[in-house]
């Protein structure tokens, strides 16, 4: 497949993570990065969430929850309940460690056709980022935001629908040659919105 697409969330951990697995295992290209300035996931407790700097690799995030868990008691143990382990086994399979959105060249943003982000802060700091960047290379990149709960199950539920989205977009791409592309882009959207409504949908066509 010739098209190339970016997953974006804000640690790079979940959202992004699965919506990158659902489309690699469907031919696509994809990179993936988080918009935060750190990476954060659960803690045992609610008052103390792990927070990692971004680069960090999964493999590293894993064995701390498992060193937490051995010196916790059995109530506060609740990793596995949470996902959290099957969430970083994935992403082992995918990539050594998240990455910063914000930290990357702007030639290598824009070897992505697409941009999908999965809740409406991470949209809205893709395009202040992007705004900054300017139009250097006077190129186009369609950013895309869907709002996805960040928890393990949604994204699940989310990357199946982003697949979909891909699909259509794809044929889109096919069946219109220029602008024609760009006048029924409201179209295609408009048509995946009514098949996943509990999905509400942003975008934007920015220039780099």
């Amino acid at each position: 497949m010739s098209i190339q697409v970016c997953t974006v969330c804000s640690s790079n951990m979940n959202r992004s993570m699965e919506a990158q697995k659902v489309l690699s295992q469907a031919g696509y290209k994809v990179y993936s990065f988080g918009t935060g300035s750190a990476v954060k996931i659960p803690g045992l407790t609610k008052e103390q969430p792990n927070v990692f700097p971004f680069g960090t690799p999964y493999k590293e995030m894993f064995d701390v929850l498992q060193d937490q868990e051995r010196n916790a008691s059995q109530e506060e143990s609740n990793y596995s309940k949470q996902g959290l382990y099957d969430m970083l086994t994935r992403n082992m399979k995918l990539k050594k460690a998240p990455e910063n959105w914000q930290v990357q060249e702007t030639l290598k943003l824009l070897e992505n056709e697409i941009v999908i982000s999965c809740d409406e802060k991470c949209y809205e700091l893709i395009l202040e980022d992007c705004f900054k960047r300017g139009r250097r290379y006077e190129k186009p990149l369609l950013v895309i935001n869907l709002d996805v709960e960040d928890y393990h199950a949604n994204s699940i539920d989310a990357g199946k629908s982003i697949l979909r989205l891909m699909q259509m977009y794809e044929e889109l791409k096919h069946n219109n040659k220029g602008m024609l592309y760009y006048d029924n882009l409201d179209i295609m959207l408009g048509k995946w919105q009514m098949m996943y409504p509990h999905l509400p949908l942003l975008y934007s066509l920015i220039w780099l």
